[in-house]
């Protein structure tokens, strides 16, 4: 029995880890790789709440930052980033040395700190880290387009896509809810190259006021 109560603190000592759920190894339980994977989010926190104060430091201070900046788009997404960090530090302050004294109110505040973060991503800067690498994406995409034949324009027979493009425009707007058709033509509005829909565009609206002004004329 000594032996195998010895095998099992031997066995509590380390730590196995999974990455994906696949194993990735073992560490101490009291070591530097455990503490810096355990206290990692504060860590990160830490360079965190600096580059949020030296970001506003530079917003408050630049005059040229000033005349573009908005509460909405530039300050809360900061403001967000900071509460984040913050609270997630005060839950590792109030479990190492307040022996959880508020543990529970500070994790409901954190917990709404993160959701409003999430929720705003689609509406703020937080969105750049998923429309970057779509952007990406679209950049591939299109390089891949290139080395095919080009979309020409029905109405200017001007080439201004790749018709790879336009062909997969024309089969996922359907299948997305969107009719671009347009009514007497052959083609549908992805066909039209950008100054042609301008035009387009335009003629509408003309055509629009002037039977808008023949019904109010009588």
């Amino acid at each position: 029995m000594p032996s195998l109560f010895n095998e099992l603190n031997i066995q509590r000592k380390f730590i196995p880890t999974y990455l994906f759920g696949f194993p990735a190894g073992t560490f101490p339980l009291h070591s530097f790789i455990a503490t810096t994977l355990f206290h990692g989010l504060d860590i990160a926190a830490v360079p965190v709440i600096t580059g949020v104060v030296l970001s506003l430091w530079r917003r408050l201070r630049d005059k040229g930052a000033q005349t573009l900046q908005s509460f909405g788009m530039d300050f809360f997404p900061f403001i967000l980033l900071f509460a984040i960090s913050v609270t997630g530090l005060a839950l590792t302050v109030s479990q190492q040395w307040l022996r959880g004294e508020a543990y529970s109110f500070l994790a409901i505040i954190h917990a709404l700190t993160v959701i409003a973060g999430l929720l705003f991503l689609p509406f703020g800067k937080f969105f750049h880290i998923f429309q970057r690498p779509a952007q990406l994406g679209v950049k591939l995409y299109q390089s891949d387009g290139q080395g095919g034949p080009s979309a020409l324009c029905p109405r200017c027979q001007q080439a201004f896509a790749s018709a790879m493009q336009i062909g997969g425009l024309r089969t996922v707007m359907p299948q997305l809810g969107f009719d671009y058709a347009i009514d007497g033509a052959n083609y549908v509005w992805q066909d039209l190259c950008p100054p042609c829909k301008r035009k387009v565009l335009s003629l509408s609206q003309l055509r629009m006021k002037a039977a808008a002004q023949e019904k109010a004329n009588g």
